[in-house]
């Protein structure tokens, strides 16, 4: 919140007008400057280990091995919604690829409109099955 009032609110923190945008990029750089600093300059300290699979991977694998062997729902909950939010995405994306010529650029429109309104509407369904198992609802509701 303070970075975008810097940005499009400079005279409030006594810059000159139109140095917002300026200052605020100059401060975000600064800080991570800092933060590369200090990383590389602890880098010897790490305590390096070779890497022994993908900590995701085996997750993911949990989960599906879960869901499919039975269980109370909540690993299918957590399939399902991971499905649906991953096909959100592509919709939503996809859709912002539309475009049309003069001609029939309202088609498109109508089109646009309502894939975002479906993929709105996938990632509402998909967040709450990934959220339904995980924040202690009533047992009865996921039999």
């Amino acid at each position: 919140m303070f970075m975008a009032q810097v940005a499009t609110e400079p005279a409030e923190f006594g810059l000159r007008p139109r140095t917002g945008f300026f200052t605020t990029f100059a401060l975000a750089s600064g800080s991570l400057g800092v933060a590369l600093a200090t990383f590389f300059a602890a880098s010897g300290r790490y305590v390096v280990k070779p890497p022994s699979g993908s900590a995701v991977a085996r997750y993911g694998a949990a989960i599906w091995e879960t869901a499919w062997a039975g269980g109370d729902g909540h690993a299918q909950c957590l399939v399902a919604g991971t499905g649906l939010l991953a096909l959100g995405f592509g919709v939503g994306i996809g859709q912002a690829f539309l475009h049309g010529s003069d001609e029939n650029a309202s088609e498109y429109g109508a089109l646009r409109g309502t894939l975002s309104y479906a993929a709105f509407g996938l990632a509402l369904i998909a967040l709450a099955l990934v959220c339904w198992p995980t924040t202690g609802m009533p047992k009865w509701t996921l039999k």
